[in-house]
């Protein structure tokens, strides 16, 4: 799964928009402004959308679990 926190009401406005009109497998929750795309799901789509709408790299934050056997931890990153 990969998680979407973002750090601006209007970052996640605006993601949130463009999912409402996709046809990808999400989630959200509005309280702690994150959104969620299922294990399969392509999270380059989301990113790809908040860069052709102006969305700065700083508005977000892209985290996902890592894939080593047997681990839980999450790696994060900014995209």
């Amino acid at each position: 799964m990969y998680d979407f926190f973002f750090f601006t009401v209007e970052g996640f406005s605006t993601a949130l928009e463009r999912l409402r009109r996709s046809d990808k497998s999400w989630y959200h929750c509005s309280e702690k402004l994150l959104i969620s795309f299922y294990e399969g799901c392509d999270a380059d789509f989301l990113v790809g959308e908040l860069a052709l709408l102006g969305v700065g790299s700083g508005a977000y934050k892209l985290e996902r679990p890592d894939r080593k056997k047997g681990g839980t931890e999450q790696s994060s990153r900014t995209c």
